[in-house]
């Protein structure tokens, strides 16, 4: 597992308008390629924000906090996700 130190929130706070415009894309597209993943994977997260984005010495971009998250059952009922 990673140690990732920053998360998306402190990182544009910090960065405010210099974040370059091929990083906010990157950026954006990592979160949309892992919620994509997570969704086919009948996952949905519950509580995206910016604190529950974690970033990369490369600024790429990783989902965190899986507290909220729910399996989409084949019924098409939420079932919250039990951690041990």
């Amino acid at each position: 597992m990673e140690l990732l130190e920053t998360d998306l929130e402190k990182y544009i706070l910090s960065e405010k308008d210099k974040i370059d415009p091929k990083i906010r894309i990157r950026i954006l597209f990592d979160i949309a390629n892992g919620l994509n993943y997570l969704h086919n994977n009948k996952v949905i997260h519950a509580d995206l924000k910016s604190l529950n984005i974690l970033l990369t010495d490369e600024n790429r971009a990783k989902i965190c906090d899986f507290g909220a998250a729910k399996l989409k059952t084949l019924a098409g009922t939420k079932e919250r996700i039990q951690s041990n």
